[in-house]
């Protein structure tokens, strides 16, 4: 969502959702739930496992993501923390930084 939530809107919202700030907008997950754990549910439904991943982000609360893959990729306008877990930094947001990721380490083009 673009901005940040209200105190208002937090008091709605906070007990369900785990919310996230960045400097120009803000994401929401169900609490108790991660990024890790979808990750984990998509690749046991296509019988994969985390070595076969390949992830892409881009902020710290990709870190878990980035961290677990077989292959995690940061974004060249990530956070310094992820940058340090991926094996591989790509291009910028809105730079082609993902599909020179996927040209270069999935497609191998």
């Amino acid at each position: 969502m673009e901005g940040f939530l209200t105190l208002q809107e937090r008091a709605v919202f906070e007990p369900a959702l785990r919310v996230c700030e960045f400097a120009v907008y803000s994401e929401a997950i169900v609490a108790g739930e991660s990024k890790l754990k979808g990750m984990d549910r998509a690749l046991a439904a296509l019988g994969c496992t985390r070595e076969d991943a390949a992830v892409i982000g881009d902020s710290e609360n990709d870190l878990d993501i980035v961290e677990a893959a077989g292959f995690g990729i940061a974004m060249g306008n990530a956070c310094d923390s992820l940058k340090t877990v991926a094996k591989a930094v790509t291009g910028k947001v809105g730079q082609g930084g993902v599909a020179g990721a996927i040209e270069k380490y999935v497609l191998k083009v």
